[in-house]
């Protein structure tokens, strides 16, 4: 049954005699009567017919026999010629433009027939037919010449336009009727230069080629935009049957009319001229009232123009799904068929570029990939093109999202003015921001937001999942044996906030630390790395300053990544978090385990605070008192006074130390490196150097930080776990930096370091985003 068509009937009287009353079978005097049928509304036999009882279709022998009579009918002829000619189901299986643009369509197909039998008539005119001296040889080559190089010219314009037919179909389905109204115009001339027959028909087989090539391309998305019931080739079956029936007219009526016409040229010329006006503006109107659901970059242009404007005007957010301003009849209808609005972005906008043709250096698509590395696409300026590229598993909201910011883009570039009596450049402008560094990152800040949350005392808000991740690590430890693919599981993959989510909540629904679980059961590099994602980064920091200070000597390279160089909320997090665990006062636990120089150097970075920038404090004059404080406790004096000298450096905001390395160096020649570095020796020169590189090129430092654990004979797999997980906050920013500095993806390099269940789990970390 769902190969037939369905027919109401409505409620009507069973025309047979009624049933026994008494009979099993009897039907009411009334009911509802559905026909089936697969054949012609004319055909001899009749169709099925069921009677609807409740939720059942009954087959009944009872019906009206159809015959050819019914044909003779207006509504039976309407309706076949219906389904002649429309597919089915109309008008609910098509689009409603489907109508208009059929109407306007055959119109111009009939033009063109006409008039094709009139430039018939001038080409075989050209050719010689009728004339005495022509010969068949000379005609047979002007004809192989002629579909030759149609064949020709049609490969190479599909291969030079092929890619944008589907970007704008109204379009090209224009030029396809108006390069065809050229072909047809060269043939009605070509008896006029009977020197240059041959060239003339040969530009006009192109003509008409780029027409075929054109017509036929973009009738197949025409066809996938008219379908609405995935039945496209029905819709196409029927646009077949209408061109044939319009051929078949147009046959019949065209010799009646090229005779009526052929009285004088002056005639055929008359007919040909009017039938070619009638032919544009029936094409004109045919693609003006289509109605695209899709967005290219015409209409995509004026949906951003309005959405701009519309925020721009009321400062409110603007809901695209209400009213008329955003639907694609009043969007389409805006757009221009001849021209492009806005023609200086869409000349100059190219999405889909190829990256060697908008990327000017490696440099360039460093930053760029560091810009977008959460997008699927990236963006640059090229010589007054705003092109976009995009990754391969990039989706349709990943290019619109793109188109948006092109759009942004462009005018906010075209907007900076270029100097007088140059001509405006749009690369240029673009070049020099693209080309411009960022300005350098303030303080880095390693705890993420939640952590400061905690700090001023606000209640823990666990995100969905949190309880569910705990269930899993419980089951994954209970029992005997620890299931390690299930703890990575549940475990890895967590950005920090939910790591110290999911500790906080394991201790309050298991009544056990998380630490000291994973203490008991994993052991090695595995347990130290589970230790560091058991704990919330504060309480991580801890425990490996704990360590570092408790047991036989003290781990100086363990202290000093962690104390140098912070932040004082962080210093001051850090420094609750180690009495509230251990009970003891980090300051003095430093104080009594620490010696000489670098005991100076860590315990001024533990109890200094940062005085927060401020320009009319640290101005000129300021960066030229601490370049010579630094200059007179260090290089300027015999022996050095590292409390002075380190004074500067911990009191320092980023922003003015920077300024105040820079200035040390163009008045001495020397980096503050390379001072700090004659003027420290051992443990006491790696932390100096650890706090100044901290705070002037953190990224640079990291970067190295993370290739010296893994370089050389072994990979220090402790610094590496403690690399990834207290940097993992500003990951994003240092893997570009290590790829620039070292050659080679970050991710690469790790994962050709670590194997086992350590590697997997450091991995899974490191792959997630905070």
């Amino acid at each position: 049954m769902a190969e037939l068509t369905q027919r109401k009937v409505g409620p009507s009287p069973v025309d047979s005699p009624r049933a026994s009353e008494s009979g099993k079978n009897a039907l009411p005097n009334d009911v509802r009567v559905t026909e089936f049928d697969t054949r012609p509304v004319c055909a001899s036999e009749p169709p099925r017919r069921y009677v609807q009882l409740g939720d059942q279709l009954l087959p009944t022998g009872h019906g009206r026999a159809r015959n050819a009579a019914g044909c003779l009918t207006l509504s039976g002829f309407s309706r076949e010629l219906q389904e002649m000619f429309l597919p089915a189901g109309y008008p609910d299986s098509v689009s409603e433009d489907y109508l208009a643009f059929q109407f306007w369509d055959t119109m111009q197909a009939m033009c063109s027939y006409l008039r094709g039998v009139l430039a018939t008539q001038s080409v075989l005119q050209s050719v010689g037919v009728g004339d005495d001296k022509a010969t068949p040889l000379a005609a047979a080559l002007q004809w192989v010449l002629r579909d030759g190089s149609g064949m020709i010219g049609g490969l190479t314009f599909a291969y030079l336009v092929g890619p944008k037919f589907d970007v704008n179909v109204k379009r090209w389905r224009l030029f396809a009727d108006v390069i065809n109204d050229v072909g047809l115009t060269l043939d009605m001339v070509a008896p006029y230069f009977p020197t240059l027959v041959t060239e003339v028909l040969c530009v006009s087989s192109v003509c008409k080629t780029m027409c075929g090539v054109a017509a036929g391309a973009t009738r197949s998305s025409l066809m996938t935009h008219f379908a609405k019931k995935d039945n496209m080739a029905d819709c196409a079956a029927k646009e077949g049957s209408q061109e044939t029936a319009v051929k078949l007219f147009g046959l019949i009526f065209g010799m009646y009319f090229a005779n009526a016409v052929n009285s004088s040229p002056q005639a055929v010329w008359v007919a040909f001229l009017v039938l070619t006006l009638v032919h544009v503006y029936a094409n004109y109107h045919a693609v003006s009232c289509l109605c695209i659901p899709t967005i290219n970059c015409v209409r995509g242009l004026i949906l951003v123009k309005r959405f701009l404007n519309s925020t721009s005007n009321t400062g409110k957010e603007v809901d695209l799904t209400q009213g008329p301003r955003y639907s694609i009849r009043s969007v389409n209808q805006e757009e221009p068929i001849f021209r492009e609005p806005l023609l200086p972005i869409t000349s100059n906008l190219v999405m889909g570029s190829e990256l060697h043709q908008a990327v000017p250096s490696s440099q360039d698509l460093d930053r760029l990939m560091h810009i977008y590395e959460d997008e699927a696409y990236l963006l640059t300026v090229v010589d007054d093109r705003v092109h976009v590229m995009f990754q391969v598993e990039a989706k349709p909201k990943d290019e619109l999202r793109a188109f948006f910011q092109a759009v942004l883009v462009f005018q906010a570039l075209a907007s900076v003015p270029t100097p007088a009596g140059s001509p405006p450049s749009l690369s240029s402008n673009a070049h020099k921001q693209l080309q411009t560094p960022p300005p350098p990152p303030k303080m880095l800040n390693l705890y993420p937001p939640a952590t400061h949350s905690a700090w001023n005392g606000s209640p823990p808000a666990y995100p969905p999942g949190t309880d569910s991740t705990v269930d899993e690590i419980f089951k994954a430890t209970a029992g005997a044996g620890t299931k390690e693919k299930e703890l990575n599981k549940a475990l890895g993959g967590k950005t920090a906030t939910q790591r110290g989510f999911i500790a906080k909540r394991y201790q309050e629904l298991h009544k056990q630390s998380l630490r000291d679980l994973v203490d008991e059961e994993a052991s090695g590099h595995y347990e130290f790395l589970l230790k560091l994602l058991a704990s919330p980064l504060p309480e991580a920091e801890a425990g490996i300053l704990r360590k570092a200070t408790k047991g036989l000597g003290t781990k100086e390279d363990l202290i000093y990544p962690v104390v140098v160089g912070r932040t004082n909320a962080e210093i001051n997090i850090l420094k609750k978090t180690y009495y509230d665990t251990y009970g003891e006062d980090l300051g003095s636990v430093l104080d009594s385990d620490l010696h000489g120089d670098y005991k100076k150097v860590v315990l001024a970075s533990l109890q200094a605070s940062i005085v927060p920038y401020d320009a009319n404090v640290h101005n000129a004059a300021k960066v030229e008192a601490d370049v010579e404080k630094l200059y007179k406790t260090g290089r300027g004096k015999m022996g050095t006074d590292e409390e002075g000298f380190v004074s500067v450096l911990v009191a320092s905001p980023p922003e003015h130390l920077r300024t105040v390395a820079a200035a040390y160096e163009k008045k001495y020649n020397e980096s503050l490196v390379k001072a700090a570095a004659h003027e420290f020796t051992g443990d006491s020169e790696k932390a100096v150097l650890f706090l100044i590189r901290m705070i002037t090129e953190p990224l640079d430092l990291l970067a190295e930080l993370f290739e010296n654990a893994m370089k050389g004979f072994g990979t220090d797999e402790n610094a590496l776990s403690s690399a990834v997980v207290r940097y993992h906050i500003v990951l994003r920013d240092i893997k570009p930096v290590y790829k620039k500095n070292f050659k080679k993806e970050l991710r690469e390099r790790i994962a050709e370091e670590v194997s086992g269940d350590y590697g997997e789990l450091l991995l899974s970390v490191f792959d997630a985003r905070d």
